[in-house]
């Protein structure tokens, strides 16, 4: 089941209720090798990907794209 979320509050209290899941990005993002900002980037993620939220750690979720795991910041879903 695919859900679509943009920039609201609800996706951060929810997001636990979305591990396991796959959602669309309403925004671009980054996807980073590691749960930090200075990260090698991994991928440029695009508006309509589909991601699948792994966990969370700090401002970072963890999350499957493509086969491809990586980290994007929590600001990308918020």
């Amino acid at each position: 089941m695919r859900q679509t979320f943009g920039c609201s509050r609800k996706v951060i209290t929810g997001v636990q209720q979305l591990f396991g899941k796959e959602i669309q990005l309403e925004i671009e993002a980054i996807l980073l090798a590691s749960p930090d900002l200075t990260a090698t980037h991994l991928e440029e993620l695009e508006k309509g990907d589909t991601i699948e939220i792994v966990s969370k750690d700090g401002d970072f979720y963890k999350v499957i794209v493509n086969g491809v795991e990586g980290w994007i910041s929590t600001e990308s879903l918020s």
